[in-house]
């Protein structure tokens, strides 16, 4: 029985972090059987997910602390040319129904366009990100600037 709630809370979970990051376009994958009781061996997401938070590094430590905001309005580009903007609260995400490239495993590249940045700002470290994606696996690329 304790099983069968165990189950039933990570789908709450999961529906709950779609909902917040709006990615209606993922769906669930049958995790318990009523009928069988076994688990099902498929992926809970059928594609990679980026996402991530350009922001004011204040003590240039690389992390977002509560008090570092995030920029809006700062543009990032992938190696296939798309383009995502930052929101108000300088948050991204890109799924693979927005990039076909990532809807497999492999690696990405993602650019912030320092040219977007609000005057008086630079990237603090690289403007360029690589890394590997796992299909179903959510990945978190973040890019800290600081003023000049």
């Amino acid at each position: 029985m304790m099983f069968k709630y165990m189950i039933s809370i990570i789908n709450r979970v999961l529906m709950v972090l779609l909902l917040t990051f709006g990615l209606s376009t993922l769906a669930f994958a049958e995790g318990y059987s009523r009928k069988s009781d076994k688990l099902t061996d498929m992926p809970v997401f059928s594609e990679s997910l980026i996402f991530g938070t350009v922001f004011l590094d204040k003590n240039g430590n690389g992390i977002q602390d509560g008090d570092e905001v995030g920029i809006a309005g700062v543009s990032l580009v992938t190696m296939t040319g798309d383009v995502v903007v930052t929101d108000s609260y300088g948050r991204y995400s890109l799924t693979g129904a927005k990039t076909a490239n990532i809807t497999h495993s492999g690696n990405f590249v993602i650019k912030l366009d320092s040219s977007s940045l609000p005057h008086g700002f630079k990237v603090e470290r690289h403007a360029t990100a690589v890394v590997r994606l796992t299909t179903s696996m959510p990945r978190q690329i973040d890019f800290p600037i600081i003023k000049e």
